[in-house]
């Protein structure tokens, strides 16, 4: 018999297994999105997911999510974009990236992702970010400063983790790495 969320029975474990089958665990596990969504529904009672009028509804629904996510994440592989963070280094505890065609010695990057005319007192706002982001040589940028895409949906922009952070509970301006690295915040974005 295979498990089935509860919230949405036409999605079961088997399902996602067969859509997913070199899902990385923990990041993308069917335990987290049934999580995720039984978290975002409960705590959002107006506007749940997942939860359309008809079951056809329901699936057509599901069926744009995990086509999208699986798509974006490489069918649940990448916790982070590759073409930003692909190659990764810890140093100190801290997590570096190193964007495609890195090499030591580069200097200050520019975060693709920083609208600088975003931050947390304008309207609308962002998470504040420098636009450039100082190298440790050798080592890449901090993950933590950058804004590139993290998680299922690959949430990108300072604007977008601002709001999202907002949604979750989570201030994912100070720690936007949560999302490739937290499942329940991942899931949840």
């Amino acid at each position: 018999m295979s498990l089935s969320c509860t919230v949405l029975p036409i999605l079961t474990n088997a399902l996602f297994n067969t859509l997913a089958p070199t899902a990385v665990d923990p990041h993308y596990s069917f335990a987290g999105l049934c999580t995720a969504i039984t978290t975002w529904n409960d705590n959002n009672p107006t506007n749940q997911i997942f939860s359309g009028a008809t079951e056809t509804d329901r699936k057509n629904e599901l069926a744009a999510f995990l086509g999208n996510t699986l798509h974006e994440s490489g069918d649940f592989v990448y916790p982070r974009e590759i073409t930003e963070c692909g190659p990764t280094t810890v140093s100190g505890g801290t997590l570096y990236c190193k964007p495609a065609g890195y090499s030591s010695n580069q200097g200050a990057y520019t975060d693709p992702y920083c609208s600088t005319g975003h931050t947390s007192v304008s309207n609308p706002d962002g998470c504040n970010c420098a636009g450039t982001v100082p190298e440790s040589v050798g080592n890449g940028y901090e993950a933590d400063k950058l804004f590139f895409g993290r998680g299922p949906i690959q949430l990108s922009w300072n604007y977008n983790y601002i709001d999202a952070g907002a949604a979750l509970n989570e201030d994912l301006c100070a720690n936007p790495d949560l999302v490739a690295t937290d499942p329940a915040i991942a899931w949840g974005t």
